[in-house]
């Protein structure tokens, strides 16, 4: 490749020090904080990362992986007739629609509540999303 075809304007090296390992690396970005994606691991992992939540994400991943999860999930689709309450949409012959058991308090947050059929509505997938994400789960789709 020739060096005049970008026009000449290359950015310049910026040569950095890994907040892991101290060793030093270009960087590509101005940003960029470490040399290698292991060593942005062994950085960022539990509560160093930015979005820790207090270990929150493994509680509910342990309730949710239980027997009683599953029961109240499978109750909460029975009494809402495996419809979503929002759209009102079901699974036929030739259409089928995923739901999912939305906590109406967050299993995170109310643990007294988390196995609480009343705390439960089935949700279609798309409906789901938009009960978390607002506008934003049309971008995510």
């Amino acid at each position: 490749m020739r060096e005049g075809q970008w026009g000449g304007n290359r950015k310049p090296k910026t040569i950095k020090q890994c907040e892991t390992c101290n060793n030093d690396f270009i960087a590509g970005r101005l940003k960029q904080r470490f040399c290698s994606n292991e060593c942005k691991v062994k950085t960022l992992r539990g509560k160093n990362h930015p979005r820790w939540q207090g270990g929150k994400s493994l509680e509910t991943q342990r309730a949710r992986a239980k027997t009683v999860y599953k029961k109240w999930r499978e109750a909460v689709f029975k009494r809402d007739n495996y419809t979503c309450q929002k759209c009102k949409r079901r699974s036929k012959k030739g259409e089928r629609i995923e739901i999912n058991a939305h906590h109406i308090e967050h299993l995170a947050i109310n643990k007294e509540k988390r196995y609480d059929i009343n705390n439960g509505v089935t949700l279609c997938v798309e409906c789901h999303r938009k009960e978390h994400f607002g506008d934003k789960a049309k971008k995510l789709t």
